[in-house]
């Protein structure tokens, strides 16, 4: 886990940021590369109609960057948004591509690193998320209590499962992105409810 090199990531500088907590600024990656991930089709589709979306998408981007970071991204992002806000369509289609392939570059590097840390650990496997933490994460996404639903994906990230239908990566990816009426809503298409 040491001398972790990533293009455009100053792991050092985003360690000392969480106070040399090592497995707090992994939770802080992972997120960022989930969440990041999720907006790729947002970047990749960019359009004059939809650049408020993209605008918010890539002030997301900006924000986590620098909170792990990764400062380049962070500053690219944020002179995106800002012209994107002004409605520069013509520097976003200019930008853009480059802007989708460092993150994209990013990204990857970020889930390379998480595989080997994953080959190197044994968590336990299980066939399915068990319905009891589904059904305490259902109700923490209902009324909103981030402490129960980060509790019940800590709960969720430290099990493999074999044949969940990648259940586990969507709840960690829309709990990271606070995106709660979409998780309830799978859930609730499963048959569990929180209440």
């Amino acid at each position: 886990m040491e001398n972790v090199n990533i293009d455009g990531l100053d792991f050092d500088k985003g360690l000392e940021r969480c106070d040399g907590d090592k497995e707090k600024y992994l939770k802080l990656l992972y997120s960022f590369m989930v969440g990041t991930k999720a907006k790729f089709d947002i970047l990749e589709n960019v359009t004059r109609e939809n650049l408020k979306n993209y605008e918010i998408a890539v002030h997301g981007i900006k924000g986590t960057s620098y909170l792990i970071s990764a400062v380049q991204i962070g500053d690219r992002a944020a002179e995106l948004e800002k012209v994107s806000a002004k409605g520069d369509w013509e520097f976003v289609c200019q930008h853009n591509p480059k802007f989708l392939n460092d993150v994209r570059k990013l990204v990857l590097d970020l889930e390379e690193m998480f595989n080997k840390i994953d080959a190197g650990t044994t968590r336990p496997v299980k066939d399915k998320i068990d319905k009891e933490t589904l059904a305490k994460l259902a109700a923490a996404c209902e009324i909103y209590d981030m402490l129960e639903v980060e509790a019940a994906i800590s709960e969720i990230k430290s099990y493999r499962y074999e044949s969940d239908d990648d259940l586990a990566e969507f709840l960690v990816r829309n709990a990271g992105d606070m995106q709660y009426e979409l998780i309830v809503e799978r859930l609730s298409g499963l048959g569990v409810s929180g209440g």
